[in-house]
């Protein structure tokens, strides 16, 4: 009776547990096939792949590891997942963007940009924006080592513009002098060079401010100019307004100088500035004694063909119409290669081979151009510097024989 008993309840415990098995198993098929059911499509596409959903569970019920094969399935997903996208990893991706966007907006929208506001590109060419070195005191430039130097205003047609004045080094004093001796000395003599600078920066660039003290310490006056727009100089800039800047001070000069030679030396943009007045003044019969260009080119247009920046655009389609035509737009020229030739005073032309901005060769050119068209019995010089020396376009004043230069043409 007793194994009885005990055989009806082992036999019942046996069906009990069997139901209790069925149960889970159920259960467990359920949850799974909720899991199956809240898969990502794609997760499904890859298990298919490997043979039908369905048949992976039954072959993990079959196994009895319920947890083994999903994390087989698992690692199969990620790895076939990662193997795509390894093809388009996310800094292949990023540099892709930034090419992209580089490109339009080299190609488009700075074209688009200049072409439907004209006014930017006589921005670019004057680039008096750039206030180079910043926090200047244009009233004391002692602070820059230039001692026996004056600040002054001249206003002329409601522009007032600001101008140094530099002693030569055998009239300076230990203490700075009066206005009155500093005009005075004007007329001691001593020849005089009117300095007219290039674009962007100011009076008070570094190399500017280098050669005002070497032009010194050969017993040189120097008076230097800022343009209208620049500097501390009031207005804004354009090719005719810039010109009568100029113009302007030369005759404020003149108008002091007394019997001592005047010369005018311009760099960069301020060549094609100081050919244009020095024509003017050579037709009206008042030329100054000499002109010294640094860095010359022929016109606006082919230096700005020749430009660094322009390189990028030179085979864009429409690249005359889009950046050169603006520069007709805002009436700017600067044709040198128009008035050298109305020059007939001495002309010094001096210009650097590893010049960038202003490549050698518009110098050369222009230097032919005044040999075929200036008076006979004028002379006219170019001079070049070997660009192992490293002077570029704007530091030609560290030439060690650059005195020599200048005082066989400066009498």
């Amino acid at each position: 009776m007793i194994r009885l008993r005990s055989g009806a309840h082992t036999e019942g415990s046996e069906s009990g547990d069997a139901r209790e098995t069925e149960q889970t198993e159920a259960k467990r098929d359920g949850k799974l096939g909720r899991q199956n059911d809240l898969a990502e499509p794609e997760t499904k596409d890859v298990l298919k792949s490997h043979g039908d959903t369905r048949n992976i569970n039954s072959d993990a019920n079959l196994t009895g590891d319920s947890k083994s094969t999903p994390s087989a399935d698992s690692n199969s997903f990620k790895y076939t997942k990662g193997s795509h996208k390894g093809l388009f990893s996310p800094w292949l991706w990023l540099c892709l963007k930034t090419v992209g966007w580089a490109v339009f907006i080299v190609y488009i929208c700075v074209p688009t940009l200049v072409k439907t506001n004209p006014w930017i590109q006589g921005s670019i060419v004057f680039f008096n924006i750039l206030r180079w070195p910043p926090f200047v005191d244009f009233t004391r430039p002692q602070d820059l080592g230039l001692n026996a130097t004056r600040n002054l205003y001249l206003e002329h047609h409601n522009v007032r513009l600001g101008v140094w004045q530099v002693l030569p080094v055998s009239m300076a004093k230990g203490h700075l002098p009066s206005d009155d001796y500093f005009e005075q000395a004007l007329g001691d003599i001593k020849p005089i060079v009117l300095y007219l600078h290039g674009n962007s920066g100011t009076r008070a660039a570094w190399h500017r401010v280098q050669l005002y003290k070497r032009l010194a310490l050969m017993d040189y006056h120097v008076v230097i100019v800022d343009y209208r727009g620049y500097a501390d100089s009031s207005g804004s800039p354009t090719e005719e307004g810039v010109i009568q800047d100029a113009r302007f001070v030369y005759n404020w000069v003149k108008a002091r100088s007394k019997d001592s030679p005047v010369y005018i030396w311009g760099h960069s943009l301020g060549t094609a500035i100081t050919t244009k007045l020095a024509s003017c003044l050579c037709k009206e019969g008042t030329p100054p004694t000499g002109v010294i260009l640094e860095s010359a080119f022929t016109n606006i247009r082919e230096a700005a063909v020749n430009h660094p920046f322009s390189r990028p655009y030179t085979r864009l389609p429409g690249y005359d119409w889009i950046f050169l035509d603006t520069l007709d737009a805002n009436n700017i020229y600067f044709e040198s290669d128009k008035s050298i030739g109305d020059i007939t005073v001495p002309l010094l032309m001096l210009h650097a081979e590893d010049d960038i901005i202003v490549p050698i060769q518009l110098g050369e050119k222009l230097y032919k151009i005044a040999q075929k068209h200036r008076p006979k019995g004028n002379p006219v010089e170019f001079i070049s510097f070997a660009g192992s020396r490293g002077y570029g376009h704007k530091h030609i004043h560290m030439a060690p024989y650059l005195d020599v230069i200048l005082r066989d043409f400066i009498l």
